[in-house]
């Protein structure tokens, strides 16, 4: 099996239409797997973590904040790949998607 690893970064909430020092937006860090069994190609993933990232400076400094509700657990799917995966699970239309997969 493959593994590749995403993160996707997202505005959580716009600036404040008064106060263009605060805001915030969310880093959240995905795991694919991709096989093929009997011919049928089949992925798993998961979202195994996701940190939200608030600034009132500007962004000179960062409050980091878990989400400690996650559990790590895998989806299935058949007969999709790692592009169907990132067209339909990850898109990028909402926010910037980016391969961070260690190279061996």
């Amino acid at each position: 099996m493959k593994k590749r690893v995403f993160k996707k970064t997202y505005p959580a909430q716009y600036m404040y239409p008064e106060n263009t020092d605060v805001y915030q937006y969310v880093e959240d860090t995905y795991i694919v797997f991709e096989g093929v069994i009997d011919n049928t190609k089949i992925c798993f993933y998961s979202r195994t973590a996701s940190v939200l990232r608030k600034t009132t400076d500007g962004g000179k400094n960062y409050e980091e904040e878990q989400d400690s509700s996650l559990v790590t657990s895998y989806f299935t799917t058949l007969g999709v790949d790692f592009d169907d995966i990132i067209e339909s699970i990850i898109p990028s239309n909402d926010g910037m998607v980016k391969e961070i997969t260690e190279k061996l």
